[in-house]
């Protein structure tokens, strides 16, 4: 089976604004996972990303809020890190949120 890239962005996130959702909801896929690198950032500090969901289809659409799912940490000191959906994990929309300015890439690979 070949790996399918669904999106490899690599763009300057600002302070609590995330960047537009990936769909998840049409993907038929066994194993998802999200890589995440700071490509730089102002300084060496942690950068906490969250994962944020949309269970139900509406929160991009019509304002509805997201979920949390998950923090993960990286800096430029330690730049890289990834997360494994669980085996039946579902969801329409997912995007992810820093607490601070940097630019990073945010990689969701599905086999």
């Amino acid at each position: 089976m070949l790996a399918t890239p669904v999106a490899n962005t690599c763009s300057t996130v600002q302070f609590n604004s995330p960047p537009a959702p990936t769909c998840l909801h049409s993907l038929q896929v066994p194993v998802q996972v999200l890589h995440l690198r700071v490509e730089d950032a102002p300084d060496a500090s942690p950068i906490t990303v969250t994962i944020e969901v949309d269970f139900t289809g509406v929160s991009g659409h019509v304002g509805e809020p997201w979920n949390r799912y998950l923090n993960l940490t990286v800096s430029t000191t330690d730049p890289y890190t990834f997360h494994a959906f669980p085996a039946g994990f579902s969801a329409h929309w997912v995007r992810v949120r820093t607490d601070k300015a940097a630019v990073m890439t945010a990689y969701f690979h599905y086999t």
